[in-house]
């Protein structure tokens, strides 16, 4: 707080939030300038709540890629940036799961493991394929489209 002239008792627990978080770690090795940039955002009132940035920063910084670049660029505000790590998927167990069974199926090591395995589990794998894409027709078929 100090070597940021943050003096104000009611701000400082947005920079407790900040910094005993590891959570923002990697985000600190790609963008040396990480804190300091917050702490500006966090002085400007951009980030209004320290809750927003227990909350909201580790989503931007989770999901990463351009979400977290134009952000660091200020390309997208604070909300902004919080909006598309949401549609990306960084808020949403249900998006976290599919993405990383989608991952999982499309890991270039799966194809090795399959070769592998023996005829009974290749029976039951294909199995519960079928069933997988079943259901997801099936849950294709309710979402509405945008």
């Amino acid at each position: 707080m100090v070597d940021h002239d943050e003096r104000d008792p009611a701000k400082w627990s947005y920079f407790d939030e900040l910094l005993k978080a590891r959570k923002f770690d990697n985000a600190r090795k790609l963008y040396p300038q990480f804190d300091e940039f917050v702490t500006q955002k966090i002085k400007s009132g951009e980030i209004s709540r320290a809750v927003d940035v227990r909350d909201q920063l580790p989503d931007i910084t989770r999901v990463g890629g351009n979400t977290l670049r134009k952000f660091m660029n200020g390309a997208l505000s604070f909300e902004e940036a919080s909006k598309d790590a949401q549609l990306r998927g960084s808020g949403n167990h249900h998006i976290k799961r599919m993405t990383e069974f989608r991952k999982w199926l499309i890991d270039p090591d799966l194809d090795e493991e399959l070769k592998s395995s023996t005829a009974e589990e290749r029976k039951a794998i294909r199995y519960e394929l079928d069933r997988i894409q079943s259901l997801a027709t099936k849950i294709l078929k309710k979402l509405p489209t945008q």
